[in-house]
């Protein structure tokens, strides 16, 4: 039996990177005429600290962690609205998930290196 999961269209706005943290506005496009409207935010933490931690867990490469933090924002972002999450970035490709994971492996590939 296939499961198939009501998705909705949203767009995550990076807010300015830190170096442990980014937060992440979540916005649909429930607003007047399909615009914008904001749902909430979350904090992605790509801390050293928290890297050792997916180390330790066995998430050995750079690939494996950055889909260990895409699954962890997806399923964040379904817990806010109930449904699964379908990035859609702007013209300019902002808010989608190639800008977000490169934002992370910024700053979690210097850990990676060997």
């Amino acid at each position: 039996m296939e499961i198939i999961l009501e998705t909705k269209p949203i767009r995550l706005v990076a807010q300015q990177p830190f170096h442990n943290d980014v937060d992440l506005v979540i916005y649909d496009f429930g607003g007047p005429d399909g615009s914008l409207r904001k749902r909430g935010k979350i904090t992605v933490d790509y801390s050293s600290y928290e890297v050792k931690q997916l180390k330790m867990q066995g998430v050995e490469t750079l690939e494996a962690a950055l889909d260990h933090y895409k699954e962890l924002i997806f399923n964040t972002c379904r817990r806010y609205l109930l449904v699964a999450p379908d990035l859609i970035p702007d013209e300019e490709g902002k808010g989608g998930w190639e800008e977000i994971l490169t934002i992370i492996k910024e700053h979690i590939a210097p850990h990676y290196e060997d």
